[in-house]
């Protein structure tokens, strides 16, 4: 057709069609165009232009895409809606949200682009105003189980977990093969400490999405919940992620061309999501503040969508600053080749907006895992770990692909300049020991709160403070009085505290004698928070390495008999130090000053180890013996 009428704009956007079906994309693309060159006010080739690039992850063209179409027709509601998910996407969170207004101020009745203009409010932290148009989304199409799982998350993040629940259940009914509603329920059950449950939604998640890296992170990250995996059982998952989503990207990878002088100024790029307040800034912020600047040239490749204080801080820590929204995992390994980057520093693993695929196109001729993730990650294109001795014991590290680069304890810690000071104990006033944890809510397995059962029955007249944002939920803390009182433990030994600011948080430690450590999956800030509070922590020593976290942070802080080797010698030391109130108001005051001389207190010291991480690691690739 387009043969016998090349200027014809509907033949040209129908071969588009047809290449696109085909799989032939950069052919529909080049139809596509021409269709919308030859007849610049037929819209649809755009349109269909728009839905090809962002199939393929080429958001920014799309976004041109889009805005030419309101330039013939403002009042496009697809173009509207669409554009507002595009700009939500590159982190334009106003802009998202004016072309979402007008997209429903067009199309009141279009379900989807109520869920656009939702989740540009929710990148706003506007959870209300996200809630209304979730809910007038469901109401305009209940069928529509985005604006059903959407709502579902704000729901959640205001703390209503099991109308939550309702909500994901709900739309896992309706449409059984929405890859999304599953893993939105797996991360439901994971916080509700459901950890098998929650495993079962995530492979779900990935039968019917096979390549859903996200989903599969999250399966990953997850299964450190469970008690009966071992290193090996949770590094046989992590290889299967490397051979689902990153082994094909391997042969992409290309000489590195990085001047092989062992000795000069490093290019070091740290990549996250988490430059902002986050438990995982409050480990690498301190080491990015304190690099040598002769030594080390800090670059930041940020994801962070909602900037806040801490945001600033790492920015005025890094000699260059760029986000890393609106590049895709290629683009994001292209600009880390652009910059020269020696040493390429992952930050985040397997937890939310890592970028793990762009570090399987092996950008840099370093690459490193470190600071809070001691596990493994699985991506063989990653080729060392930053760990320590208790952590990853040497009898383990065959099981992982990654070197182990040992620092004084896998991660450091500075506590903040206006910290409470340290209160004495409140048994000393009281008599009556109180335990306490103040991790997540979610870290509270069943085993975990089986053991604290036969703590708080070993010694019957302790109490039991628990702090965590959802017990500011009434149906949160009804589950959980509910769940102790299946294990014995009366609702008055118990104390449960919700959502507080981050000082009132350090501060409710002045209620606690003893903090005990959930598991599998330990504290690892939470812990260094504490014992920066006077509060010492009791650690289960584990078979994986995230349950070996506190551990290594207790015996790095020269605490070993605060650490158990199994249940009943937790039992016992838990009995033990209970009874020697006088000894447990003799060791708060010593915690703190005892910290910060330490080798992961003093973070300058902590910073020139992983300094010598990183030369050590630059002069063998010099040398010829790391990867090219």
């Amino acid at each position: 057709a387009v043969r016998l009428d090349a200027g014809n704009g509907e033949f040209w956007n129908a071969l588009g069609a047809a290449l696109l079906a085909d799989g032939r994309i950069d052919e529909a693309d080049d139809a596509f165009r021409r269709a919308a060159a030859v007849a610049p006010d037929y819209l649809t080739p755009h349109l269909n232009r728009g839905v090809l690039l962002i199939r393929h992850d080429r958001h920014a063209e799309a976004v041109g895409v889009y805005r030419r179409v309101l330039v013939h027709d403002p009042a496009h509601a697809v173009a509207l809606s669409s554009l507002s998910a595009l700009l939500l996407r590159a982190g334009r969170y106003g802009d998202a949200v004016a072309a979402g207004l007008r997209a429903v101020a067009v199309d009141p009745g279009d379900s989807d682009a109520c869920v656009n203009l939702g989740a540009a409010l929710h990148a706003q932290d506007k959870l209300p105003a996200a809630e209304a148009v979730f809910r007038l989304a469901v109401e305009r199409n209940p069928l529509n189980v985005e604006a059903r799982g959407n709502l579902g998350v704000v729901l959640l993040l205001t703390n209503r977990v099991a109308d939550a629940s309702r909500l994901f259940r709900e739309a896992a009914s309706l449409q059984p093969d929405h890859a999304e509603t599953w893993s939105n329920l797996g991360g439901l059950l994971r916080e509700e400490g459901q950890a098998g449950a929650s495993i079962v939604a995530y492979r779900r998640a990935l039968a019917v999405k096979p390549d859903y890296a996200d989903a599969h992170s999250n399966l990953l990250f997850v299964m450190e919940f469970d008690i009966r995996l071992t290193t090996a059982d949770q590094m046989a998952e992590r290889r299967n992620f490397d051979a689902r989503h990153a082994a094909a990207l391997a042969p992409l990878a290309r000489p590195h061309a990085n001047p092989r002088d062992p000795e000069r100024r490093l290019k070091v790029g740290y990549v996250s999501a988490d430059f902002k307040r986050h438990s995982a800034a409050f480990a690498f912020l301190p080491v990015l503040k304190r690099h040598d600047p002769a030594q080390v040239e800090v670059f930041c490749y940020s994801g962070v969508a909602r900037e806040d204080s801490m945001t600033a801080e790492c920015r005025r820590a890094a000699h260059v600053w760029r986000s890393t929204l609106e590049l895709d995992d290629a683009a994001l390994a292209e600009q880390v080749r652009a910059d020269g980057i020696d040493v390429l520093v992952d930050l985040s693993g397997h937890s939310q907006g890592n970028r793990l695929l762009a570090f399987a196109r092996r950008p840099a001729p370093v690459q490193i895992s470190g600071f809070g993730h001691p596990h493994g990650i699985g991506v063989l294109a990653i080729d060392h770990l930053f760990s320590d001795a208790t952590t990853m014991p040497a009898s383990e590290r065959h099981l992982i692909p990654q070197e182990v680069v040992e620092l004084p304890c896998v991660i450091g810690y500075e506590a903040p300049p206006d910290a409470p000071p340290v209160m004495p104990p409140p048994s000393l006033a009281t008599g009556v020991v109180t335990f306490g944890c103040l991790n997540r809510l979610s870290k509270l397995t069943p085993d975990t709160l089986d053991l604290w059962g036969d703590v708080l029955a070993a010694v019957p007249t302790a109490r039991l403070l628990l702090k965590d944002r959802p017990l500011s939920d009434p149906s949160e803390r009804r589950r959980l009085l509910a769940a102790f009182a299946r294990r014995g433990v009366a609702e008055e030994r118990l104390v449960l505290l919700g959502a507080t600011s981050h000082l009132e948080h350090l501060a409710a430690y002045a209620q606690v004698d003893i903090a005990m450590d959930p598991f599998p999956l330990n504290g690892g800030i939470t812990t260094m928070e504490a014992t920066w509070m006077g509060v010492p922590v009791m650690a289960l020593r584990g078979r994986t390495p995230s349950s070996r976290v506190s551990a290594a942070i207790d015996i790095a802080l020269g605490l070993d008999d605060w650490v158990a080797e199994d249940w009943g010698h937790f039992v016992a030391i838990a009995r033990a130090k209970a009874a020697d109130i006088p000894a447990l108001a003799a060791l708060r005051p010593r915690l703190r000053p005892r910290f910060a001389a330490s080798p992961i207190g003093d973070m300058a010291h902590y910073t020139r180890a992983v300094e010598a991480g990183y030369r050590m690691l630059w002069r063998r690739w010099c040398g010829g013996q790391g990867r090219a």
